[in-house]
This record gives C-alpha cells, structure tokens and sequence, in this order.
C-alpha cells in the first residue's frame, strides 16, 4: 500500500514497474520535427548512386577475358572479379 501512495503522489498510471511514466508527458523515443531539422545527414551516404560506366576499351579486354576461360569455374571467378553477371555478357 505504501507503494502505491508514493506513484499517486508522482502522477503516475498503472503497474508499479520502472518503466511507468507518469500521465502528463509523452512516451520517450518520439523525436520532435524540429529536432530532425537540427541533426544533418550522414556525409558519408550517398545521395543517388552512380551507375558505372565502361569504356569500349574495358568492354573489350572483359568479352577477350572472357573468351579466354577454358576450365571450368573460370568464367565465374571473371564476372565475380569484374562485378559483373552472366546476362551482361550476352547484351
């Protein structure tokens, strides 16, 4: 009983835990818009990703490369070298 009287006193609803809060604030972990505003993005993340290109040089050596692969497996371990998939070799 004595517990009780000591979160009436403090204005707090429901179980008698740590995790109570009292009635007049809100719940922790929602951030005011404001708030947002003031902390600036990630310099480190990339706005809009660029796509890569490859000249007609590097598309050459990569179709001679390609060519080349005779045992098996080693056309594999090429595309994943180069970044690329199988479909790239065909467009």
């Amino acid at each position: 009983m004595n517990a009780e009287k000591k979160y009436a006193s403090r204005g707090l609803e429901g179980a008698h835990r740590a995790t109570a809060t009292p009635a007049d604030e809100s719940p922790q972990g929602t951030a005011s818009p404001r708030l947002a505003a003031i902390i600036p993005p990630d310099p480190e993340v990339v706005a809009t990703p660029t796509r890569r290109r490859f000249t007609s040089e590097d598309k050459l050596r990569i179709l001679k490369l390609a060519d080349a692969c005779t045992a098996v497996g080693s056309l594999g371990a090429l595309l994943r070298a180069e970044g690329l998939y199988a479909s790239h070799l065909t467009t």
